[in-house]
């Protein structure tokens, strides 16, 4: 399943080679892709295979005119704000695309997650989770730490709920047995999650939410 599920993202988002294809469609092409990863991704977290997770987030190479680079799929990144707010009951919407997966998603990995408390937050567990990996693969690249923002922004700063809250304690209780730091996620190193937390949380705490 792990290698069925890294085989398909990799074909849905690497062009074959020679193809002759707009640039300014490369981005929305890849939602099929995205979509993937998302319910690829929750599956994996329901699960508590961060192993499949990890493999989904780190394993899947994109290749480009500009070379090689890991797999950084992200809602903003494949469609436009201004075209996702054409989305029905989405028009101010500030993440409208991670709202349309989140409803689109829903049925299909009903059988897996039942409970609709349980399924809002393993999408938010995804989506914060995910915003720290592609932090992780900027600072590593020499920039700034940057994770797209998602419905658990909003949920953080109405003290609704908050995933950066929950990600701490599990951190400050599992310490280096932290289940995404055994999968090898953030080179499975405390001291590695804790700086991009951090730089994650900053960034929230300046998004305005009201």
């Amino acid at each position: 399943m792990l290698d069925f599920h890294h085989g398909l993202l990799d074909r849905l988002v690497n062009l074959p080679p020679g193809a002759n294809v707009d640039m300014t469609w490369v981005s929305m092409r890849r939602y099929p892709a995205l979509a993937l990863l998302y319910a690829g991704g929750m599956t994996a977290i329901a699960a508590g295979n961060y192993g499949m997770f990890a493999a989904l987030r780190m394993k899947v190479i994109v290749r480009d005119l500009l070379g090689e680079k890991p797999l950084s799929l992200y809602p903003q990144a494949v469609v436009d704000q201004r075209v996702g707010r054409l989305l029905p009951g989405l028009e101010n919407s500030y993440v409208p695309m991670s709202y349309h997966l989140f409803d689109w998603l829903r049925n299909p990995l009903r059988e897996f997650l039942p409970a609709d408390d349980v399924y809002e937050k393993t999408f938010d567990r995804f989506e914060y989770l995910s915003a720290l990996v592609h932090g992780d693969i900027l600072q590593k690249m020499g920039k700034q730490i940057w994770g797209a923002p998602g419905p658990f922004v909003w949920k953080h700063h109405s003290g609704r709920t908050s995933m950066l809250r929950e990600i701490e304690d599990e951190l400050n209780k599992e310490g280096g047995n932290w289940a995404p730091l055994k999968a090898g996620l953030f080179d499975g190193s405390k001291g590695r999650i804790r700086e991009i937390k951090q730089g994650i949380d900053e960034m929230v705490s300046k998004i305005p939410w009201n």
